[in-house]
């Protein structure tokens, strides 16, 4: 892929900001001199969630904050294994797209029920497929300062999409790292290497100036070592229940096609005024589906699945203060090139189905914020987004066997009202978005906060979240239908607990969700809202920390109540069995997840760290099998002694379920500081792994009777500060 193709107004943008940043000078301090305030004022871009900057403590809702040091301390080798170790109501599934990632409870098949924004811009794939994914299968995560999880719907402060939570990355800059770090890595059981380096420096000027590069080259599980497993058995393939596929094509969590992947990242920033450019190409080895090792004549048919992504993004921002009146201009662009393959075939047999796209997004933003005394505070904004699409094709959908190209917008105002009155603490928000293939979506959201005392905090909030369709279907249905898109969305009713102390940091949430769901129709063959669930989940969380040692346990439970699917003659589906009477459970999404964190400060220069997560089994996957077990013959009912394609599509097992049963994955580190400069960490992966191979299994996305075993890896990582 060649991300510059078509990238005009990408390196116009470009050009034209440097040109401000160094070139005009005069400009520059034309627009300094607007405003006097002192540079401690100034409002960094930041995540958060609400428009209006509040204490993090009354937060409407749940955030997970991950610093640098914890990603340093976990060893974390993806964003997907980081998040899913700190964040408690997040977990992720295999899936030749990529790894699918949800958050409490909602987890889809292709990544577009969350948002994932750098710096508070959104990098999401839109046309299809894709959501997000551009940043999370790197192991080079040094540019990280922090990263902000929201748990829960969002809509109403980060736009169309926020139905399960969104992921904010925010970077470092030369206010917040000074100095030259470099950072090597090297794998060995998933094996890999790579080198980072960071650089942040203010100059006389007062210009900030912070430049990062990594590169890896990830190989991986070796396909000759994959631990690949079925629940069932089908001999003519040489698939037995439960022991090791001998056939696998594809590197397991390797780069896409073994390409080198890489990161480049350059911020400037200058009193009120900030410019970041970002470059990223991703990917990741993944191998197929279950039902293609039924279906390919032979496994070498099988070859190097997976997707990867490029990507160039670009955002400039600049704030204005008038007395008690604040404005924040943004502009973005974002340009994204992506690819997948399901599935390889260089004979008759299986198909190719290797799927290209491009777009690019140019957004524009402003936000006034008025703080009429002590206690009330209002914002007030707008912003659109155009968005372009490059001849997109698929041979298997009609519609798109002949490349297209189009051009959708999205237009959105949005305002806060944030109240204080005594210990309470009042949000209101409301939020209009607008897409040229929607009717006019509406978010809202009202939470009140109670301080108790200065260790008790209660909270309740109340939102309505939405989400449409991704830009190919909603265009693909426009074509085909002449009608407005379908949208999803969400409302969520929660209440949380807090205590808070100097040692201790707990709380405990319970939710309840009326989510109308847009999910892949077989039948279709698209995405459309199909289908209703009701849902409660109950979350708690206990954090115990002093200087020497911490400990944190959570725990995240999910209750289906109802689950019903307007279509009735839908079939086909990777939701829920219950709407056919078989149990009450999400079919890909365990009821039960417990996570474990802990550290020890031996001294000054040794230290150790630790986490284990565990799923307590998959009860949905179980009930899906015997419903489709139950529903579709095993053969084909026109082909005799040919395979039904639709029985494999689905999880399938044979005697045992411990296909879908519990999994755990246990870590350990070691830091030590060999001198001022240099450090060295020592980490250990899936180490259950050692004992029980498949405690370290992790199921596939909607075909869950199959499923990979985690290898037991270790790395070392050396960090070296030169000043």
């Amino acid at each position: 892929m060649a991300i510059f193709k078509n990238s005009y107004a990408g390196v116009f943008l470009f050009l034209l900001l440097t040109h401000i940043v160094y070139g005009s000078e005069e400009s520059l301090h034309r627009l300094i001199s607007m405003d006097l305030e002192s540079l401690s004022q100034i409002k960094v871009a930041d995540s958060s969630l609400t428009f209006i900057d509040i204490d993090k403590k009354y937060a409407p809702s749940l955030v997970t904050t991950i610093t640098q040091e914890d990603i340093k301390k976990s060893g974390a080798r993806s964003l997907d294994e980081l998040l899913e170790i700190y964040v408690p109501d997040l977990a992720y599934m295999y899936k030749v797209d990529g790894n699918q990632l949800g958050i409490g409870g909602i987890i889809s098949d292709r990544n577009n029920k969350l948002l994932l924004t750098l710096n508070g811009k959104i990098l999401n794939i839109r046309g299809t497929d894709g959501g997000a994914a551009t940043e999370r299968w790197l192991s080079m995560l040094g540019d990280i300062e922090e990263i902000q999880v929201i748990s829960g719907p969002g809509s109403v402060i980060y736009g169309p999409g926020a139905i399960a939570g969104v992921i904010n990355i925010k970077t470092f800059n030369a206010d917040s790292f000074n100095g030259t770090e470099a950072t090597l890595k090297f794998g060995y059981g998933e094996n890999f290497g790579a080198l980072e380096m960071k650089y942040g420096d203010e100059f006389s000027n007062g210009l900030g100036l912070f430049i990062y590069a990594g590169i890896d080259q990830y190989d991986g599980i070796n396909k000759r070592d994959v631990i690949n497993k079925f629940s069932f058995d089908y001999q003519k393939k040489d698939i037995y229940a439960y022991q090791n596929y001998k056939y696998t094509e594809t590197n397991l969590n390797g780069s896409y096609e073994d390409k080198k992947r890489g990161k480049f990242y350059i911020q400037m920033i200058q009193d009120k005024f900030s410019f970041w450019s970002r470059y990223t190409q991703s990917g990741l080895s993944v191998p197929t589906y279950q039902n293609f090792y039924i279906f390919a004549k032979e496994p070498q048919q099988l070859q190097n699945t997976g997707t990867e992504s490029e990507q160039w993004s670009n955002s400039i921002t600049y704030q204005q203060k008038f007395g008690k009146l604040t404005l924040d201009y943004s502009g973005s662009f974002v340009l994204t090139q992506s690819e997948k393959r399901n599935h390889f075939s260089d004979t008759l047999g299986t198909k190719v189905e290797s799927r290209e796209q491009e777009e690019d997004i140019t957004d524009f933003k402003i936000l006034s914020t008025y703080k009429a005394n002590q206690n009330t505070t209002y914002a007030l904004g707008a912003e659109y987004a155009y968005n372009r699409f490059h001849n997109y094709k698929n041979d298997y959908i009609p519609t798109f066997k002949e490349a297209k190209s189009w051009n959708t917008g999205l237009f959105s105002t949005y305002g806060e009202m944030y109240h204080k009155q005594g210990d309470f603490r009042t949000l209101i928000d409301v939020r209009l978005d607008k897409h040229t293939y929607t009717d006019p979506l509406i978010s809202y959201r009202l939470a009140e906060i109670y301080k108790i005392d200065p260790k008790h905090t209660f909270k309740m909030n109340f939102s309505h979240s939405i989400r449409h369709q991704d830009e190919v279907d909603m265009y693909r249905q426009v074509l085909d239908n002449t009608k407005k898109a379908d949208t999803e969305s969400i409302d969520r009713i929660e209440t949380i607990y807090n205590y808070q102390t100097s040692h201790w940091n707990n709380y405990f949430r319970i939710a309840y969700n009326i989510h109308n769901i847009i999910a892949y129709d077989h039948t279709k063959k698209q995405t459309s809202n199909f289908a209703k669930a009701k849902f409660c989940t109950l979350e708690g969380k206990l954090e115990y920390s002093n200087t020497q040692y911490s400990i944190i346990l959570s725990h995240f439970y999910t209750n289906l109540m109802n689950f019903q699917l307007k279509e009735p003659d839908i079939k086909l589906q990777n939701i829920s069995a219950s709407a056919y009477g078989y149990g009450s459970n999400f079919a890909n999404w365990h009821n039960n997840i417990t996570k474990v964190r802990f550290s020890y400060k031996q001294s000054e220069k040794l230290s150790f760290t630790g986490s284990l997560r565990v799923f307590w089994g998959i009860q949905g996957a179980v009930d899906m099998a015997n419903y489709n077990m139950d529903t579709f013959p095993a053969t084909s009912p026109n082909l005799p002694n040919t395979p039904n394609y639709k029985y494999y599509r689905l999880p399938v097992y044979k005697d045992s379920t411990k296909a879908f049963g519990a999994n755990a994955y246990l870590n350990l580190s070691a830091t030590y500081k060999i001198g001022k400069r240099t450090t060295l960490h020592l980490h250990g992966y899936n180490l259950l792994g050692l004992f029980e191979e498949d405690i370290n299994k992790r199921n596939y996305f909607d075909t869950t009777s199959n499923y990979f075993d985690e290898a037991p890896a270790l790395s070392v990582v050396l960090d070296y500060k030169f000043h």
